[in-house]
């Protein structure tokens, strides 16, 4: 299987399953029906990193005490949303949304980490001298394991 993410899945089962799914789907409507039914739970997931404020290994750092104090005295919490342009660069696929087809299979990204997009949304996510890393864009076990069961199911038409 071959599916980006931001993050590459790399397993390589995964990656040549995805693949064939992929090379399989020929007609161009089933395609973008397998992807946008598939980026459903990619939109979810990270939303869910942004409600959450987790990356993959746990809780996000919090704001430094100076920022802190600016930022929660003009009322935003929640830390990443403060003009909400990191959360809603990732849209779901809806008429080819976030998503680019690749070599290797799949690309869900965020425009945000564009060329078009913030400077600051590639530095929270990967993180620098200055930055601390927030990673907002990834997939989640429980979630790949949703995804795997839903393709599943989509490929033996079960409902």
């Amino acid at each position: 299987m071959s599916v980006k993410v931001e993050a590459t899945f790399k397993d390589r089962r995964v990656k040549k399953f995805m693949k064939d799914i992929s090379n399989n789907l020929k007609d161009a409507d089933k395609k973008k029906q397998f992807y946008s039914f598939l980026g459903i739970e990619v939109f979810a997931d990270i939303i869910d990193h942004f409600e959450n404020e987790e990356g993959p290994n746990g809780p996000w750092q919090q704001r430094s005490e100076p920022y802190k104090s600016i930022i929660e005295g003009k009322g935003f919490t929640k830390i990443l949303q403060v003009t909400g342009n990191l959360r809603q660069g990732f849209q779901p696929i809806q008429g080819g949304g976030n998503l680019r087809k690749t070599s290797d299979g799949i690309l869900w990204f965020n425009k945000a980490k564009t060329s078009n997009g913030f400077p600051y949304a590639a530095a929270h996510d990967e993180g620098t001298a200055k930055l601390p890393q927030r990673k907002f864009m990834w997939l989640s076990q429980k979630r790949l394991d949703k995804m795997g069961d839903l393709i599943l199911k989509k490929v033996l038409g079960v409902k």
